[in-house]
């Protein structure tokens, strides 16, 4: 079974996108066209036709004209300005039936005298499904064949061409950090009274006590844990521009049909390529070192914070204990100087009443250790409730915040990595495709047109004033 012409095709430059029957219909008609153009007369008697020509001129504009005749006698051509003179009578360049004369005007050829015979080769129409190449020689229709593979192979390059236009180069989506305010902390307030010792009225001596009781502690003023960003830089990502254009090539494919300008064309567009792909590489690697960097610059900040509210937790604890201290040498102080005096003084005369105001004094100091023991109490569960718990809990939430963070733009750039990868592969891909192809293209072209040149060769007239001629 014979094969159609776009499968002939087809066993030259593989598959034709897009299934274009239409288009190798066009092809192997221009294709025929151009060899019949181009081969000598000597050849395209197989394939030419008479057409009579009645007087009122022959159109060919679909046809090659090979020559023009009158009842066997060869017409000779002369420029259309001169018709006149070849019908005028007694002109000695009047046509005659044995002199004949033709001339081409608005797309005819016109016989004198009196119309003739034209001899033609029309160009056919090839379609894609044809068994045969029919309208040229025997001995040219595989150039047909091959021409019509070398229009294919032009396409197939184009429709690879436009496949660069579906590939989107992958986009970096930077990852945002937003940490926690610093937490508010309530002041400490105490719900414990200070006891205070009641004792039956007596007269006596004065009783001066020299000791001075300690002032209070003032309430814990903490500073806010403030990261300190100012020295860190967050990290930016900045995308080459894509210099790319394929104009100069697809005009040269396209329009011009220059195999060679479009292969310089596409390999500058590799070497643009190349370099594109290099200057992604170097802004990937400038990234990757500023998030290092500012995650270092981060984690440095964080650790000086806290380091600040150590220390202000340290204070607060030195000025309680020293409190502490102060409240027990003042009771000390106390408790000697009434002993003295009332040993030196009253021992006497306050035996009964001494009894008395022990009790009393007894119950004031319990009431008074069960005081301190519960203002202490109460300062102790400030610290570890308000304080060491918000700040922990804070602290807490805050690393878990910016190892997300971190792991996040590791993931981002990740994922952006591999995108690149696969959007430079497929570049890559299509470019080492193309260039086979135009490779491929060239070796056709090449055939094509050696053995047009072969023919045409073959058939070249004699020079008739070489010697022996």
């Amino acid at each position: 079974m014979s094969q159609s012409v776009e499968t002939k095709v087809e066993d030259l430059i593989g598959e034709i996108p897009d299934d274009n029957a239409t288009a190798v219909t066009q092809w192997a008609t221009d294709i025929a066209r151009e060899v019949i153009n181009i081969l000598p007369q000597e050849m395209l008697w197989q394939v030419s036709v008479d057409k009579d020509e009645p007087g009122s001129g022959v159109a060919i504009s679909t046809a090659k004209f090979l020559y023009a005749h009158k009842s066997g006698y060869k017409a000779i051509e002369i420029n259309p300005a001169d018709k006149s003179r070849a019908e005028l009578s007694g002109s000695i360049y009047k046509a005659t039936t044995t002199s004949p004369v033709f001339y081409r005007e608005k797309g005819k050829v016109h016989v004198l005298p009196n119309g003739g015979t034209v001899n033609v080769v029309a160009y056919p129409t090839i379609d894609y499904d044809d068994a045969d190449v029919t309208g040229v020689p025997d001995d040219v229709k595989h150039l047909v064949i091959m021409g019509t593979a070398v229009k294919g192979r032009l396409y197939q390059l184009d429709h690879l061409r436009r496949t660069l236009d579906d590939l989107t180069a992958p986009s970096y989506s930077e990852e945002s950090l937003a940490l926690l305010p610093i937490p508010s902390i309530a002041d400490l307030s105490t719900t414990e009274n200070a006891p205070a010792l009641v004792l039956e009225p007596i007269s006596l001596s004065d009783l001066t006590i020299t000791a001075n009781l300690p002032p209070e502690p003032n309430n814990p003023v903490f500073r806010e844990i403030l990261i300190d960003k100012s020295d860190a830089t967050v990290p930016t990502y900045d995308m080459p521009v894509q210099p790319i254009s394929f104009a100069n090539a697809v005009t040269q494919i396209e329009t011009n049909e220059d195999v060679e300008l479009a292969n310089a064309e596409l390999d500058k567009i590799g070497t643009q390529i190349n370099e594109f792909k290099t200057k992604i590489d170097n802004e990937v690697n400038k990234f990757n070192e500023q998030v290092t960097k500012y995650q270092t610059e981060i984690q440095v900040a964080t650790q000086d914070a806290q380091m600040k509210q150590s220390k202000d937790f340290q204070s607060y604890n030195s000025e309680i204990n020293k409190y502490q201290a102060d409240l027990n040498r003042y009771q000390q102080d106390v408790n000697k100087q009434v002993a003295e005096y009332t040993t030196n003084t009253l021992q006497k005369d306050l035996q009964v009443w001494q009894q008395k105001r022990n009790d009393n004094m007894q119950e004031y100091v319990a009431k008074l250790d069960l005081y301190k023991t519960n203002l202490s109490n109460e300062k102790e569960i400030y610290a570890i409730n308000e304080i060491q718990k918000e700040i922990g809990l804070w602290q807490s939430e805050q690393n878990q915040r910016l190892q997300k963070y971190g792991a996040d733009l590791q993931q981002a750039s990740t994922k952006y990595g591999s995108e690149f990868q696969n959007y430079q592969t497929s570049i890559n891909n299509i470019f080492q495709k193309h260039q086979t192809m135009v490779q491929e293209l060239q070796v056709l072209d090449a055939q094509y047109q050696r053995g047009l040149a072969t023919f045409v060769g073959s058939y070249r007239e004699p020079d008739k004033n070489a010697k022996g001629v």
